[in-house]
């Protein structure tokens, strides 16, 4: 379903405003389209063939919008803490990272036991019945 241009900006603007205090205006939204057409973008996502999630420092705040390549528009601004930018972050990547590692050594150690019990058990069953009644 096609929107026309008036409402889409709308959507955009009152998202602006909303969740950031930002007035998108025709000069602020051309300078943050300038700001992605120039590649000055902290962040980006692709999320279909038309339409991609930017995150710009516009006015010392960092701002997260949906952008559309068909239109050359702003579909939408998103919430600071939104989760579409998450997966390319950096620090959630480096944290995700940690988290797999601290995983991986946790599982290593638990191996390592298991071993260990499995073997004092195995030995145990070894022993003849004389040699387990005097330990």
């Amino acid at each position: 379903m096609k929107q026309n241009p008036i409402a889409r900006r709308k959507h955009a603007r009152v998202r602006a405003v909303e969740r950031y205090g930002i007035e998108l205006t025709k000069k602020t939204r051309r300078e943050i389209l300038l700001l992605i057409r120039q590649g000055k973008i902290l962040q980006s996502r692709r999320i279909s063939t038309s339409r991609s999630i930017h995150k710009v420092e516009y006015q010392g705040q960092t701002i997260v919008l949906v952008y559309s390549r068909t239109t050359k528009d702003i579909v939408t601004v998103l919430p600071p803490d939104c989760r579409e930018l998450a997966e390319t972050d950096p620090e959630v990547i480096a944290e995700a990272a940690a988290k797999a590692e601290k995983e991986e050594a946790d599982a290593a150690m638990r191996a390592e036991h298991r071993a260990h019990f499995e073997k004092v058990f195995q030995e145990e069953q070894e022993l003849t019945p004389c040699e387990n009644a005097q330990q």
